[in-house]
């Protein structure tokens, strides 16, 4: 995948998927290689048919995941980390370092849906939007009416760290998130050793088993 030509780029980042209309003999899983430059956001979205599984290679970024009951989860996310996001749930990721994010992304579907904003709005009429939201038209979506359905967005934004550390988001790891590199290694053997982000390790792992 690192050497592949990424099928989304823009300016700020770039996505290499990996499914089965590029990989038919995958079965029940799909990725994708997320690049994401200093201080570029992909921005909020979902997949409808599939959980994911986030692998951080290099870089520091952080995410916000919006799940049931109006739980919202922000989370920093270093190297060597995992990050469960469960089908269905809202939710963005900015690189808040100084150097380039690149994150391995792990779904368990091997032709999972990516859905974002813009790209929803991309989709939909504009006379529908400016109703829904009460505005007349000529409006804010008629501005936005040459958006396309593509829902690869990205945008570069000013890092600010400061309050990285406020009562919503959290620098340790918690459900959704296992710390591999800091994890000491369940299997131990002469010729290496062997971390497990797997059940009973990684409780909200479930349909996933990593190893490090």
């Amino acid at each position: 995948m690192d050497g592949t030509k990424p099928q989304f780029s823009m300016p700020h980042g770039s996505r290499t998927v990996m499914d089965a209309d590029n990989f038919p003999v995958l079965k029940g899983i799909g990725a994708v290689l997320l690049r994401l430059e200093k201080g570029a956001v992909r921005e909020p979205h979902w997949h409808p048919n599939a959980s994911e599984l986030n692998y951080c290679i290099s870089g520091k970024a952080k995410m916000t995941i919006y799940s049931n009951n109006a739980r919202k989860d922000t989370i920093m996310i270093n190297p060597g980390q995992l990050t469960f996001v469960p089908t269905g749930c809202w939710h963005d990721i900015e690189n808040i370092g100084e150097a380039e994010l690149k994150i391995v992304i792990v779904y368990d579907n091997e032709r999972f849906e990516d859905l974002g904003i813009s790209g929803s709005v991309g989709s939909l009429p504009v006379r529908i939007l400016n109703s829904i939201f009460g505005i007349k038209s000529p409006g804010l979506f008629d501005q936005l009416g040459d958006i396309s359905s593509q829902d690869v967005v990205f945008g570069n934004k000013a890092i600010d760290i400061s309050k990285s550390n406020s009562n919503n988001e959290i620098e340790a790891s918690n459900s959704h998130t296992m710390n591999l590199s800091g994890t000491t290694p369940q299997v131990q053997t002469p010729g290496g050793t062997a971390v497990l982000g797997s059940l009973p390790y990684f409780q909200y792992s479930k349909a996933y088993q990593y190893f490090s």
